[in-house]
């Protein structure tokens, strides 16, 4: 009897040590699991504010943003619409540097402009594809940014009406400080995706149309982040960006 108990005491130490490394084991297993998913890292997104002052950066003239593109496009189109003989099909560029110094920004600007020109079987010009590379930086009171952006256009209406009609893609990249806020630090990547720009031809500005847009990048914390926000052109100078339901008016020229 004495050693059946000492037998059984036996059992019940080994069952005791067995559960003990058991739980051990999925202790250990749940930690290593939790460290596993610390280390990816989360979608952080920027503040609203900060998005559309990024956004506002990528379109305004000052800032040789996308109407500023516009306006190069449009002084190129000017040339090829009259009735008249044009090197249909030719592919033409040019460089140029822009530079504004003021109370509201400085900025500096190096613009490599690419076009061809497409004409009709009388070779009367109807179309224009258009294309900007452009490099530099501008500082306002709300920004600071270093950054190069490229994009592609088809311009149409080169003869008929009094407007031009415009359909392309933008992009723009690079570094930005903000001066306002909590002064965040980002890298950032704007894409565009323009759809029926309609801009005046005497005045060179639009007048309607709208854009897609998509803001991602890091701030300066190592968080990535990724806002989708629309452009809406409202015809007298002015655009409405609308991010998360939210809209911001914003001066263009």
């Amino acid at each position: 009897m004495k050693t059946q108990i000492q037998k059984s005491e036996v059992l019940t130490t080994l069952l005791k040590s067995f559960g003990l490394i058991a739980l051990m084991f999925i202790v250990t297993f749940t930690t290593s699991c939790d460290r596993d998913n610390d280390d990816t890292p989360d979608l952080v997104e920027i503040s609203e504010e900060d998005a559309v002052d990024v956004i506002e950066g990528a379109l305004t003239m000052n800032t040789e943003g996308l109407v500023s593109e516009v306006e190069n496009a449009s002084e190129v189109a000017d040339k090829y619409a009259e009735k008249t003989l044009s090197p249909c099909g030719v592919t033409f560029d040019s460089t140029f540097t822009v530079s504004r110094d003021n109370v509201f920004i400085t900025a500096s600007y190096t613009n490599i402009l690419e076009w061809t020109v497409y004409c009709n079987n009388a070779e009367i010009p109807v179309s224009l594809d258009f294309g900007r590379e452009s490099q530099g930086s501008y500082e306002t009171t709300r920004m600071e940014s270093f950054d190069a952006s490229s994009s592609t256009w088809n311009l149409d209406n080169l003869i008929l009406g009094t407007e031009y009609v415009l359909n392309g893609d933008y992009s723009r990249s690079g570094s930005q400080t903000s001066k306002v806020r909590d002064e965040n630090s980002l890298t950032s990547t704007v894409e565009m995706s323009l759809t029926n720009l309609s801009v005046d031809k005497g005045s060179r500005r639009i007048q309607s149309g709208t854009a897609d847009v998509t803001i991602s990048g890091q701030s300066s914390t190592g968080h990535n982040f990724s806002v989708e926000a629309e452009v809406i052109f409202q015809g007298n100078g002015s655009a409405i960006v609308v991010v998360n339901g939210n809209s911001y008016e914003i001066d263009l020229y």
